[in-house]
């Protein structure tokens, strides 16, 4: 949420520039998880982000189209497998934020081979 798409991008691509082969784990907010984000943490948190600054991720596929590359693994919904241990409140909030597709985790690879 910290930085746009072309940052973003340059980044993933320098990764691949430098690697023959690496993998990525991260977390990606879909373009309404930005908004919640950014209204609900950074907004209300006292951040000093603006509100027009990040980038939100849709569809998670789209990151195959930015290089040759880059494929994506896998991703799935944060909270999936977290529901153990947490208050019913965050339970449902995570279920509800889990089917809008608000936030995911990705599995990306980068190499020289698709």
């Amino acid at each position: 949420m910290y930085f746009n798409e072309e940052q973003i991008k340059t980044f993933f691509k320098k990764a691949a520039d430098h690697f023959n082969e690496c993998e990525f784990f991260f977390d990606a907010l879909s373009p309404m998880g930005m908004k919640i984000a950014k209204k609900q943490v950074l907004k209300k948190g006292g951040m000093g982000m603006s509100m027009e600054d990040g980038w939100g991720l849709k569809p998670v596929l789209s990151l195959e189209q930015w290089d040759k590359r880059i494929r994506v693994i896998r991703s799935f919904p944060m909270s999936k497998g977290m529901k153990k241990g947490i208050a019913l409140q965050f339970k449902i909030m995570g279920a509800i934020t889990d089917m809008l597709g608000v936030c995911s985790m990705v599995h990306m690879r980068i190499g020289s081979s698709r």
